[in-house]
C-alpha cells in the first residue's frame, strides 16, 4: 500500500492551495453535471459523476462535448462496446 502521509502533511501545511484546488474541481464538476443533466445525457452524467480526472474531462465537456448531439455520442459508445465484445 502506498504511503500517503506526505500528501496529508502537504495538505496540512498548504490549506489555502488545497482549498483553491478543491473549489476548482467542485465548480467544474458541478457545471458539467448540470449541463449533462439539463441535456438529458445519462451516459455523460454517470461518467462525469464517477470518473475523477482533476477537472480535465469536465472542462472538455463544458467547452466542447456538450455541444455535440447526444445521439451521436451514444451511437459512438455503442459501436465501441460492440467492438470490445467481438474480442
Amino acid at each position: 500500500m502506498p504511503d500517503i502521509s506526505g500528501f496529508y502533511s502537504w495538505i496540512e501545511s498548504n490549506p489555502l492551495y488545497f482549498s483553491i484546488f478543491l473549489l476548482w474541481v467542485l465548480v467544474w464538476k458541478g457545471v458539467a453535471l448540470w449541463k449533462s443533466a439539463r441535456k438529458g445525457s445519462v451516459l455523460w452524467f454517470v461518467v462525469l459523476m464517477t470518473v475523477n480526472t482533476v477537472s480535465v474531462l469536465e472542462i472538455l465537456y463544458v467547452l466542447v462535448l456538450h455541444k455535440i448531439d447526444t445521439s451521436k455520442q451514444e451511437a459512438w459508445v455503442k459501436s465501441k462496446l460492440k467492438f470490445l465484445k467481438k474480442k
